[in-house]
């Protein structure tokens, strides 16, 4: 009886550990799902095409206008400024009365001379127009297609029936595949 006993226990388990093997399972076995391997037959590169920028410089030369400073010398005579302080000084004492007088003279006279020098700066001193050749660039921006690896499209068997599916990466020879066994009703 021992025996009996003991070479069924043996059977029983030799059977439970060799199950999986005798299915043809090589991963983990966890309640009718199961990963194994399947042989790749067919690896095919899958790109996308994709715009990419490219810049550069594009120059030539425009005609512009511009505006220059009449640059001859100012003169360097005071008199613009000595004929205002001396109008400025008789407007001044014109309406001055009193011991005002003498200010509104002097204040005429300041300003009188402040006059006629920004009237002879701006006599001497005029924007000139002037056509000129200037050499202009800018930025040009094109797209040029280029083609980009998206992935693998990858045709493997398993247990005799082919199967497609595509992977950001080639596998190999070999595919790990997910088994996931019910009953059918």
């Amino acid at each position: 009886m021992k025996t009996t006993t003991g070479i069924l226990f043996t059977i029983l388990a030799t059977s439970l550990v060799a199950q999986p093997v005798l299915a043809g399972n090589k991963g983990r076995h966890d309640r009718g799902h199961y990963s194994d391997y399947a042989r790749v037959e067919h690896v095919e590169p899958v790109y996308r095409v994709v715009n990419v920028p490219v810049s550069h410089e594009e120059c030539g030369y425009e005609e512009v206008t511009r505006y220059s400073e009449h640059n001859s010398r100012r003169s360097e005579s005071y008199t613009p400024m000595i004929l205002g302080g001396i109008l400025g000084g008789v407007v001044g004492n014109r309406f001055g009365k009193g011991g005002g007088n003498k200010a509104l003279t002097i204040a005429g006279t300041v300003l009188g001379a402040s006059v006629g020098n920004d009237v002879s700066a701006n006599n001497h001193s005029q924007a000139q127009p002037y056509r000129t050749t200037e050499r202009r660039c800018h930025t040009v921006t094109d797209y040029r297609e280029q083609q980009e690896l998206e992935g693998y499209r990858v045709t493997y068997r398993y247990n005799g029936r082919s199967y497609t599916t595509t992977m950001p990466r080639d596998p190999g020879d070999r595919i790990r595949v997910n088994v996931d066994v019910r009953p059918a009703y």
